[in-house]
């Protein structure tokens, strides 16, 4: 319902359930496991900035600057800024403001047909000045009131309530050095249920029930929680 909300296409939607990603799983996602869910280009990026929102908390926050623009603002703005061609083809798209601010280079070329490097790195150096202002935006939310920079303190193992074996990969046993989430809800060695799906397996190493999907998405919370654990028993 979220991804609906802030306006990640119903395709992609469908996908990321079809995937089990849940809201947990939703802020540890990278681009490459979005490549491997097939999700479309203009997907990729509306779900990597639901999950950036939601990694800083802003999830109800009103757009700001570029960010805010709809497909219509950005056309304007492609026009204006000499790239009136390359603006019709993201309006046919449907390039909006949250798009166009995590446009590279490789988006250019293989999404919108830019075949010319001199012409996409032009391009993406006016981007860039939007970026500038997008990323000064985030960094004046990281200041307090009285102007000074918050700390965002990591995992401490003392505040958590869990059991040992919970650090534990359901295969190896070990500690986790490369923890991630597969699509039971389970996190595993990553290299350790890489090589249980080589081997064909298309089941849960824990409940033994059908996976829908094989895809692996990195749990940094645990890494970082194992990583202080470990820290602390030494």
């Amino acid at each position: 319902e979220t991804m609906r909300l802030e306006g990640v296409r119903a395709d992609a939607v469908e996908t990321l359930g079809t995937n089990g990603v849940d809201g947990e799983t939703l802020v540890d996602l990278e681009e490459s496991d979005l490549d491997g869910m097939k999700i479309e280009w203009i997907g990729r990026k509306q779900v990597q900035f639901v999950a950036e929102r939601r990694r800083e908390g802003r999830m109800n926050e009103e757009l700001k600057g570029a960010e805010g623009w709809d497909v219509d603002q950005v056309e304007k703005w492609m026009t204006e800024n000499g790239m009136k061609e390359e603006g019709a083809k993201m309006k046919k798209e449907g390039v909006d403001g949250v798009v166009l601010v995590r446009l590279e280079v490789k988006d250019l070329m293989d999404e919108l047909g830019v075949g010319v490097l001199k012409r996409r790195k032009e391009i993406i150096s006016k981007i860039d000045g939007l970026r500038q202002d997008h990323n000064d935006r985030k960094g004046q939310r990281n200041e307090n009131k009285n102007g000074k920079e918050e700390e965002i303190e990591s995992p401490k193992v003392k505040d958590a309530t869990f059991d040992e074996n919970d650090l534990l990969c359901p295969i190896t046993n070990d500690f986790m050095k490369d923890p991630v989430t597969a699509a039971d809800g389970h996190s595993y060695e990553r290299s350790a249920i890489t090589e249980w799906f080589a081997r064909n397996n298309v089941t849960s190493p824990v409940t033994n029930e059908r996976l829908n999907s094989t895809a692996l998405f990195p749990n940094h919370r645990l890494k970082a929680i194992i990583t202080s654990y470990l820290e602390n028993r030494n």
